[in-house]
């Protein structure tokens, strides 16, 4: 549908309140699926990394000679993961925004009885404050660095070049 047919759509039809929170109710219901399908991306990637991570060692330990590039392989891995990382928070922070726009029509009711009635508005910084915050997200974060720190010591430390 173009933005002119929705407007003249909006024109020719009033919303009565249980309309507006029949459609409130869909688009929460759609924000919660969307924070938990990218949370499971974030562990999803967490999941990819860490035996790519592994096959990074087990490969620089069965060939010695490919110390240096297993090194820069790890950081640049992690590099990635970190990232992909940090725009899957980005993401997951303004899905948590749209939540808050949402939660608005049930914390200020006097929304729902106005003519101008728009779920779907752009996210403002006020959007933000007191958000949810993903704090569980951290754990995998912190499994995945810490293992490509103890890859990385473990390929400079103990793998030795052939004599």
């Amino acid at each position: 549908m173009s933005e002119k047919s929705i407007k003249h759509t909006d024109k020719n039809i009033a919303l009565t309140v249980s309309d507006k929170i029949a459609i409130i109710n869909e688009l929460m219901d759609q924000d919660r699926e969307e924070v938990r399908d990218r949370q499971d991306s974030v562990l999803t990637l967490t999941y990819t990394v860490i035996p790519g991570l592994l096959a990074i060692a087990v490969l620089a330990h069965a060939d010695k000679t490919l110390k240096w590039e297993s090194i820069v392989g790890t950081i640049l891995l992690f590099i990635l993961y970190l990232v992909v990382f940090l725009i899957f928070r980005r993401w997951l922070a303004d899905t948590r925004a749209c939540q808050q726009i949402r939660e608005e029509f049930y914390k200020h009711q006097e929304l729902l009885h106005t003519d101008l009635f728009k779920p779907l508005r752009g996210i403002e910084p006020k959007d933000r404050k007191n958000a949810l915050k993903d704090k569980s997200l951290w754990f995998p974060f912190g499994v995945t660095t810490a293992t490509s720190l103890v890859i990385l010591l473990y390929l400079i430390l103990e793998i030795q070049p052939p004599k």
